[in-house]
């Protein structure tokens, strides 16, 4: 069996991985807080803290993307939520052509007077897939040599 996996996983620009992140350093601050300061520990402060380490744990581990199986030729757009995938197998269409785009982006946050603008510039290396009766899906690849690994895997492939 031969698979491919594209995970649709960015840090810092999904709201829920920060948000998720911020839930876990918070529990683990209410769990911790009683033995820094004198303050008193119930079980409320312990359920509050375990919940939302619970629920940023699961927040962090959660992403979507995309499962190609090359030898049954079929592929699946998934979400997954702590570990459990969710999504149905479908048969690949006939792919047309492959193309990789590469470009410069620049990210600014936005300014808004109390906060300093900040800017970043990367590469960004885009496999293009055209296939038969879809809308051209585009992988989007931030390593120029994951993006030509893939273009590859996708020639031999689906070609």
């Amino acid at each position: 069996m031969k698979f491919f996996e594209y995970k649709n996983y960015h840090f810092w620009s999904d709201g829920l991985k920060v948000g998720g992140a911020v839930l876990v350093l918070g529990g683990s601050i209410v769990l911790i807080a009683p033995f820094l300061f004198p303050v008193e520990q119930s079980v409320k402060s312990i359920a509050l803290g375990a919940g939302a380490i619970s629920i940023g744990v699961i927040l962090l581990g959660s992403y979507s993307g995309i499962l190609f199986d090359f030898s049954n030729k079929r592929w699946k757009h998934y979400q997954r939520w702590a570990g459990i995938s969710f999504g149905d197998w479908e048969p690949i269409p006939e792919v047309k052509k492959l193309d990789m785009i590469h470009h410069e982006v620049e990210r600014s946050n936005i300014p808004n007077g109390i906060h300093p603008t900040i800017t970043s510039r990367y590469k960004s290396y885009k496999c293009v897939i055209f296939m038969e009766g879809q809308q051209p899906l585009v992988l989007d690849f931030r390593n120029e040599k994951k993006a030509i690994k893939a273009m590859e895997l996708f020639s031999d492939e689906l070609m």
